[in-house]
């Protein structure tokens, strides 16, 4: 064992620490008064592997950590790993990046058919090589896999998008980046090294990833328990059926059990009444959706073929656009407000069904503890929330229903949420509180 000099090896480990990290700015570049800024990794640290073998584990530990891997670099990076089989068991997390063509000076604002059919490649390739890659490691801790997509600066790093003075917002995403062939990705063996999918920093400054490229992804990592999907498109964009429909084939190719499941973006619902059967925790943000995505639950129990059944599942939490998938308003002006022009908070009758078919489908989750259905209504002053929680270890079961419009949910919506707290919580009575409070849910 390598000498660790007049230091114990965990001060060692605790001064390459601090020697490898500092407070950094955006792109990583040193803070600027008042900037925001994070505590992160910072370049130059190899150099101080030359100190002795001890010093040479410790900041490999740190280097090896967090991979930026591109097209090119994922060769690089197989060949250092292998050679050196302890790195492999040092990364934690490995930042796929989709390294982009730039925009023509020109022409700063277009993305052109070539260019366009050039990054669909980049994706493809970057893609197909991490697969081939990770598929040989073995024996190693499990890593977060974040996928993102830019354009690279002059500065080395890179640029979610081109400048906003020279990008019109109504162009800014034309196109979102698509895979060419998901067969031929779908063929590629399982990557058993991924435990983990996020794509929260391309949803707030990359280029948009379809979901149907996502999922197919997500297809060949069978041990990724936790997924974070980020999919927006234009809202100028027509394609929008081609695009769920693509989507839905994708996620119905994701067969293997996901513990936490949270995906924003427009969706078709039908696809998540599935795949939330294997789930333990599912979270949608944005969605156009109705009561059928509680499957068949929509209809009376006598009239369901082959009911769903939610082994797993524990949080159900949907946040959902005030509309429906056939562009008819779910909320409406109140036209008892005779002073003029009302904002759209009265709630349309069919939200009394969504929360009957939200309670039967209740009736097959045994474990659930919360399920939390709210519209996104941030335009407005008004809001419209729904809260169910068990508490098992107090023996309390309630539903909560809150809006600044006096939604009341009728007879037969209680009735139902009533049957829930009986099977779920051996006989107890649901506790119901109807309130106008927009901080209670």
């Amino acid at each position: 064992m390598a000498s660790s000099g007049p230091f114990p090896l965990e001060i060692i480990e605790r001064i390459v620490y601090y020697l490898t990290h500092d407070w950094v700015g955006p792109d990583r570049k040193p803070p600027t008064p008042g900037i925001f800024k994070t505590w992160n990794r910072i370049a130059g640290g190899a150099r101080y592997a030359t100190v002795d073998r001890a010093w040479q584990h410790a900041v490999e530990r740190e280097t090896f950590a967090e991979l930026h891997l591109n097209l090119r670099r994922l060769t690089d990076a197989e060949a250092i790993l292998i050679g050196v089989p302890r790195r492999r068991m040092y990364v934690r997390t490995i930042h796929l990046d989709v390294v982009l063509s730039c925009l023509s000076p020109k022409r700063s604002h277009t993305e052109t058919a070539e260019q366009r059919q050039r990054n669909y490649d980049t994706l493809q390739d970057t893609v197909e090589v991490c697969l081939s890659t990770l598929n040989h490691w073995t024996h190693r801790p499990p890593v977060k896999l974040c996928l993102d997509a830019f354009m690279p600066m002059k500065d080395g790093y890179h640029a979610e998008s081109p400048p906003s003075s020279a990008l019109p917002h109504s162009v800014k995403y034309r196109w979102m980046l698509e895979l060419q062939d998901l067969e031929r990705v779908l063929r590629y063996g399982p990557v058993n090294a991924v435990n983990e999918i996020d794509m929260q920093r391309n949803m707030q400054v990359g280029r948009p990833i379809s979901g149907a490229a996502v999922c197919t992804l997500l297809a060949r990592l069978p041990a990724a328990r936790k997924v974070d999907i980020n999919w927006w498109w234009d809202a100028s964009d027509h394609d929008h059926s081609n695009k769920r429909r693509a989507f839905a084939q994708a996620l119905g190719k994701v067969t293997h059990a996901i513990d936490t499941f949270h995906i924003a973006g427009m969706y078709p619902e039908e696809a998540f009444g599935v795949i939330s059967q294997r789930l333990q925790h599912l979270y949608l943000y944005g969605l156009v959706v109705d009561d059928s995505i509680f499957l068949q639950y929509n209809s009376p129990p006598e009239m369901m073929s082959s009911p769903a059944h939610w082994a797993r599942l524990e949080t159900f939490d949907l946040n959902y656009l005030p509309i429906t998938p056939f562009n008819e308003w779910l909320f409406h002006p109140d036209l008892r407000n005779l002073d003029g022009e009302s904002e759209p908070t009265i709630a349309d009758p069919v939200l009394q069904r969504w929360y009957l078919a939200a309670a039967r489908a209740a009736l097959e989750m045994p474990l659930l503890r919360n399920m939390r259905i709210i519209a996104e209504m941030s335009h407005y002053s008004g809001w419209h929330k729904f809260w169910y929680h068990r508490d098992a270890k107090n023996k309390v079961v309630k539903a909560i229903w809150t809006s600044n419009s006096g939604f009341m949910p009728e007879n037969e919506v209680l009735a139902a949420w009533q049957d829930v707290a009986r099977k779920h919580m051996d006989g107890t009575e649901l506790v119901v509180e109807i309130l106008q409070d927009k901080w209670a849910v």
